[in-house]
């Protein structure tokens, strides 16, 4: 097998030279595990973004009968990846067929709990709700959201437990506001109109406010639904019985973002048919959406005159907390 390997750096591991390796590999009983993260960034790469690359990986998985296992982790669909590379696959098969998509899905709350418990000396009750609350069972903002609460109490451990929290939910803010950024980007047009919807008919609930009632925007359009499903899937939203609309935002840090990002484009005077195109929702609503979309925008810039830190303060006090168990 060495000598296999040394004819794949002499010959800059071809595609033809590393499927003789990993054939003496699966002789020697070896197997190579590929881990790929953000796989999604190669398809702005200036050189891998090519058919050559795509095929000779899925022919060198496909041929080498178990010696390359390939572990790929990705913001995007399967289902996209392929729309993605189609222009190199135009007359045969999808370059992803032989992948199969398995969506990580936010941890349970009983998971999560158990993970907090480490910390039960360091964290109370009230303490570990609002990592819950703000993490939504996302791995990547729990461990974010309970690191900023640790670092609060160390910084400030005379200060009101809601103070902490408060600081603390500003702080991981800060922290991953680039990750939802992302997130938000990968997402399509039709996804982010729900997503919008669920966090405008949520926002004056978790503030005990009851005069914008918005919650009819959502049961306007039906054709959310598989948005929305495939939202829960990925644990974005959950199914709530009290709120109107009959959804909620799970991560608390997500609906934080969306709030921040639209009250900084109204604060601007940008107009809302212009919002709508530059998020690429204008084409897929009807007036009367458009109109139940632009009087949720405006009741939300009413409750949020003080900002983001508005929807933080009220996590870390807990308001609104009985309408999303």
């Amino acid at each position: 097998m060495s000598q296999a390997y040394q004819v794949c750096q002499s010959n800059g591991f071809g595609a033809f030279v590393l499927e003789r390796l990993l054939a003496q590999m699966r002789t020697e009983g070896w197997r190579l595990v590929l881990l790929l993260d953000e796989f999604n960034k190669l398809l702005h790469h200036p050189v891998l973004h090519s058919g050559e690359f795509f095929g000779s990986l899925r022919s060198l998985a496909s041929r080498s009968r178990g010696a390359l296992a390939l572990v790929v982790a990705n913001r995007y669909s399967l289902e996209s990846l392929n729309q993605d590379t189609f222009e190199f696959s135009r007359t045969g098969s999808p370059y992803f067929n032989f992948l199969d998509e398995i969506i990580i899905g936010p941890l349970a709350d009983k998971d999560v709990a158990e993970l907090l418990r480490w910390g039960a000396n360091h964290f109370t009750a009230d303490d570990r709700r609002f990592i819950m609350r703000v993490g939504g069972g996302h791995p990547y903002l729990i461990q974010l959201t309970a690191a900023a609460l640790w670092e609060a109490y160390e910084d400030h451990e005379r200060a009101m437990p809601s103070l902490r929290r408060q600081q603390a939910g500003q702080s991981l803010y800060d922290e991953a506001a680039m990750i939802m950024s992302d997130t938000w980007r990968v997402w399509s047009p039709a996804t982010r109109k729900a997503f919008a919807a669920v966090a405008l008919a949520q926002i004056p609930w978790l503030l005990n406010e009851r005069r914008f009632q918005i919650g009819r925007m959502i049961h306007d359009m039906a054709d959310l639904e598989p948005e929305l499903r495939l939202l829960k899937k990925h644990g974005f939203v959950a199914e709530s019985s009290e709120i109107p609309g009959g959804w909620r935002v799970r991560p608390a840090a997500y609906l934080w973002w969306l709030a921040d990002q639209v009250r900084r484009t109204i604060r601007q005077d940008t107009p809302f048919e212009d919002w709508l195109r530059e998020q690429e929702m204008d084409g897929l609503m009807t007036r009367r959406q458009k109109q139940r979309f632009d009087k949720a925008l405006a009741a939300t810039m009413e409750l949020l005159k003080g900002g983001v830190s508005t929807l933080i303060e009220a996590a870390a006090k807990g308001l609104g907390e009985a309408i999303v168990k």
